[in-house]
């Protein structure tokens, strides 16, 4: 048991399971980094940069994963959208740009059926669509989080 996982469940390139009430999701992904690994709170994580380029391309590939997309509009808080296509086609060269802004627009295949919880707000699908397509026509610009900061309460977990 890694730093206290619970209820893991292991494929072949990643175990997902749970530290304390928090879902982690640990991977192999053979690309290389955009930026070093973080330490936060003594555990190792990816840069936003890294992990924005790995939802652009989630999206890009199968766009049917509401997750993906909400990800990328709380990631545009931290980093405006041009940063995340560079780090996506700095990862990926063979990626297009291009397709990937078209991608976050395009929203026909994802799977509205799947419940959504997040931490700090309550979701709400047309604010998170207006605003990737904010960002795809001002990529430049950041989004403010108008949510006060939460710490993390225990709970009921969700399954996996």
């Amino acid at each position: 048991m890694v730093y206290g996982l619970t209820d893991e469940k292991t494929v072949k390139n990643g175990v997902f399971g749970f530290i304390d009430d928090v879902k982690v999701d640990f991977i192999s992904h053979q690309y290389p980094l955009i930026k070093p690994v973080e330490l936060t709170s003594g555990i190792r994580m990816l840069s936003l940069e890294d992990i924005g380029a790995m939802k652009l391309s989630a999206i890009v590939q199968n766009g049917s994963r509401i997750k993906d997309f909400i990800d990328v509009y709380s990631l545009l808080e931290k980093l405006p959208l041009g940063l995340l296509v560079k780090a996506y086609t700095d990862k990926y060269p063979q990626a297009s740009s291009q397709i990937a802004k078209t991608s976050l627009l395009y929203h026909q295949d994802i799977d509205f059926s799947v419940p959504i919880k997040l931490l700090d707000r309550k979701f709400d699908w047309q604010e998170t669509s207006m605003r990737l397509s904010q960002a795809v026509h001002r990529p430049w610009i950041t989004f403010e989080d108008e949510q006060p900061e939460q710490s993390l309460k225990r709970g009921k977990r969700p399954r996996l």
